[in-house]
């Protein structure tokens, strides 16, 4: 009996025990303290932002007076001009053309064409140009690699300047109106009189698919350049950028990071640093709704930015990836070649599967602006000569050779100063080769008394 109360007594003390408790979490009120405002990460001060004008650097202009052809010199900012100059053309709204009329070597008129080496998605062609469009409308080309601006013969507008917007990848073309007078359209290039070449056409593949370039006959007046370089860009400031959490990165060899997903790799090993990231993805490529191109360029500036001037050379897809490369500019002339195996020195490599970046490749080095210094004009060989090569080099297939141009060679064994020097330089196998070379290969596989072990297709 007396066990039985013992028990409804602690039952009653285990009830009013559970009242008491809720009432206290119904009625409870938390005493609240106001936080201090946090001190920001500072991230490292790399680089300068790059934007979307500065890294379409246009791959060539070329002047049309009737039959002739003239190849402008780039440097001194004259390409820069003049493509800001285009971009502050009004246009009117562009009109799907007839492919017959997409301008080709045989044209025979006055007009200023601009090429591109990696062609403009169409999201970029609203941004960088002005079109007038409705309000729903769209600009409807994608992958233009040239502008071509020409003196309005048929006289089917009022301005005397028809501007025509070419896709060569898919034989594509559209033209606008651009408000500009046939003296306004000169003023253009006549004040650049002495940097116009006389140039010739050389044909690759279809010249239907805008696959030829214009080339200067007797290039002449090319500046070689002696440049300090700042080799302290320390590869250990990306880490900052890189990585989400520090406190979960590990050192896993020397130079070579990873936190599980990212792994990032920096080699002093060379005359100039290089650093590796791979953020690994199952993404495919094209998932993403922003072109690789505004995406790139977005995770670069975000991303320690860019210590020299380079411009959007080529965006390509292969797997299931899209790759962004990125060339180093010298007085606005690619840089194709160097002392060095290593390619990095003078380009960017930045990769994306389906909407993540996945891949940045880059060099750790800075051109100190100050100490440029400009030496002799370098003679180069003419045309005809590069012509005469290509033609009797038994040991190349004409079918391999998809480009020339003028680009700069990056000697890097000099110390801290780095010289660039103007080459003619070949596209052969996809990859530039510069001219001298490519004639000392065929000489030493001529006096072997055939094709080398190498040969020149082994690049």
């Amino acid at each position: 009996m007396i066990i039985e109360h013992i028990k409804t007594a602690c039952l009653w003390v285990l009830i009013l025990s559970s009242i008491g408790l809720t009432f206290s979490i119904w009625t409870y009120q938390p005493e609240y303290t106001t936080l201090g405002t946090s001190d920001p990460v500072e991230l490292p001060e790399i680089g300068e932002e790059q934007s979307q004008a500065e890294i379409m650097l246009p791959k060539s202009i070329t002047v049309h007076q009737g039959t002739e052809r003239y190849w402008m010199e780039p440097g001194q900012e004259r390409y820069t001009s003049l493509f800001n100059a285009l971009r502050e053309i009004s246009f009117g709204q562009p009109a799907a053309e007839s492919r017959a009329n997409i301008p080709s070597i045989y044209s025979h008129e006055q007009a200023v064409e601009y090429r591109f080496s990696s062609p403009m998605p169409a999201g970029l062609m609203e941004e960088l140009f002005d079109f007038e469009l409705e309000e729903d409308e769209t600009f409807s080309l994608e992958n233009v690699d040239r502008i071509h601006l020409s003196v309005d013969s048929g006289n089917e507008f009022e301005s005397d300047v028809v501007a025509r917007f070419v896709s060569s990848e898919d034989e594509e073309v559209l033209k606008a109106e651009t408000g500009l007078s046939e003296s306004a359209f000169s003023a253009l290039y006549e004040s650049e009189e002495d940097a116009l070449h006389l140039a010739e056409a050389i044909e690759f593949g279809s010249i239907n698919r805008g696959e030829y370039t214009y080339l200067p006959v007797d290039p002449t007046g090319l500046e070689r350049f002696t440049v300090t370089a700042d080799t302290d860009v320390n590869g250990e400031d990306f880490k900052e950028f890189l990585f989400n959490d520090l406190s979960t990165v590990l050192l896993y060899r020397r130079g070579e990071y990873q936190d599980g997903n990212r792994f990032l790799s920096i080699s002093d090993e060379g005359r100039i640093g290089i650093m590796r990231f791979e953020h690994p993805s199952s993404g495919e490529a094209g998932e993403s709704r922003r072109s690789m191109t505004a995406d790139s360029l977005n995770f670069l500036n975000s991303h320690g930015g860019f210590t020299n001037h380079f411009y959007l050379d080529s965006v390509t897809e292969y797997f299931n990836r899209e790759r962004a490369v990125y060339r180093l500019a010298m007085n606005e002339m690619p840089v194709l070649g160097g002392t060095s195996d290593e390619s990095l020195y003078y380009t960017k490599i930045v990769e994306r599967s389906g909407d993540q970046i996945s891949r940045y490749d880059r060099s750790l080095f800075r051109l100190e602006e100050d100490s440029y210094e400009g030496g002799d004009a370098v003679q180069l060989p003419s045309l005809d000569e590069v012509q005469e090569f290509l033609d009797n080099a038994e040991g190349m297939s004409e079918r391999e050779v998809t480009d020339i141009r003028i680009g700069y060679h990056m000697d890097s064994d000099t110390a801290a100063l780095i010289i660039f020097s103007p080459e003619w330089f070949i596209e052969y196998n996809n990859q530039w080769r510069m001219l001298g070379d490519l004639k000392e290969e065929e000489e030493e596989d001529q006096e072997s008394g055939g094709e080398s072990e190498d040969g020149l297709e082994q690049s």
